[in-house]
């Protein structure tokens, strides 16, 4: 068994979405509860990092957000440590430019929920293209692959 089919197929033809996360998360448990891969919550974290990710991507396209980016990770990430790696390994990629955060006055390491970050992306398509490869890298470490 191999890669779920939704994000190999769909990231193909750009067409994998936030809301695809869920049933990529749906079919990467149903290969846990086989034994086909080891799904940790660390993994169930950095899913919904990504998932994240395509949504700013997606308010950006949509015209609502056309240059900086206000990202709320509260209510959706519960380790902001994987948000701020993913940020700063995007922002050196230069995937991303114009990087800051708004901490609420604590310490982005601090705090528990840093609040919010703000960024611009400046090509869509190798944010897009950025994002897929993050997703398609950890799914070939769940799936034994390098």
């Amino acid at each position: 068994m191999g890669k779920p089919a939704i994000f190999l197929e769909k990231s193909k033809n750009n067409t994998f979405r936030s809301y695809d996360v869920p049933m990529l998360m749906k079919s990467l448990h149903q290969d846990a509860r086989h034994g086909v891969i080891d799904l940790s919550d660390d993994d169930v974290q950095w899913f919904r990092t990504y998932s994240f990710a395509l949504q700013q991507l997606e308010l950006n396209t949509s015209g609502k957000s056309p240059n900086f980016n206000e990202s709320e990770w509260g209510g959706t990430i519960e380790d902001f440590g994987k948000v701020k790696a993913m940020v700063d390994e995007m922002e050196s990629s230069l995937v991303i430019t114009n990087v800051g955060w708004n901490a609420g006055g604590n310490s982005l390491f601090n705090a528990p929920n840093p609040g919010m970050s703000f960024f611009n992306i400046p090509d869509p398509a190798r944010y897009r293209q950025h994002v897929y490869y993050l997703i398609n890298a950890h799914l070939d470490k769940l799936y034994g692959r390098s």
